[in-house]
């Protein structure tokens, strides 16, 4: 992670944040055994990435919060969410492709001393500004082989698979409040 404060002399309420995640995770011994019709074939999956593990992902943000005693902290950040393309299938024949999603927030925080009004947090948030279309989450998919001839389907095949990818949300805005008590 990073947290950093790159104007503080000029702009006190500017700062980068950032933060990044490996997660590679293999098969290290695995034999997947399938079975079609009158096949049953074995298949060694080791060094494959297992399904459904994200390997890459970093948020990053530019913030900007505008602290004032008298009038309450205004702020903005302006976010970017990457997650890197990820395996779908023991054989890694289908993925997930990778997407990088930018959204916007803003909030305000009235000054203390007003009661339950200064216990209020107000936001306004504009996600996926892009309006990019994205895998926002996937089922694992079960390799299949060929009743026919006991080999083991192409990822056209595994494509095919009904209801295992689901669409992330398209642009949207959430606005609202939060009171603390």
């Amino acid at each position: 992670g990073l947290n950093w404060h790159p104007l503080p002399e000029r702009i006190s309420g500017l700062r980068f944040r950032a933060a990044y995640q490996y997660d590679a995770q293999v098969y290290r011994s695995y034999t997947e055994q399938l079975s079609a019709g009158s096949f049953t074939s074995s298949f060694v999956r080791d060094g494959n990435r297992i399904p459904g593990v994200v390997p890459n992902n970093l948020n990053a943000r530019l913030i900007y919060d505008n602290p004032s005693r008298r009038c309450g902290d205004f702020g903005a950040y302006l976010e970017v969410n990457y997650r890197s393309d990820y395996w779908l299938d023991n054989a890694n024949l289908l993925a997930a492709p990778s997407a990088t999603i930018l959204n916007l927030d803003l909030h305000y925080d009235p000054a203390p001393g007003h009661g339950i009004w200064s216990r209020t947090h107000f936001y306004f948030d504009l996600q996926n500004l892009a309006n990019r279309t994205y895998v926002g989450s996937a089922s694992n998919i079960a390799n299949t082989i060929s009743s026919m001839t006991g080999e083991e389907n192409g990822a056209s095949v595994q494509a095919s698979a009904p209801g295992a990818i689901y669409a992330g949300a398209p642009a949207l805005s959430i606005g609202g409040f939060r009171i603390k008590f």
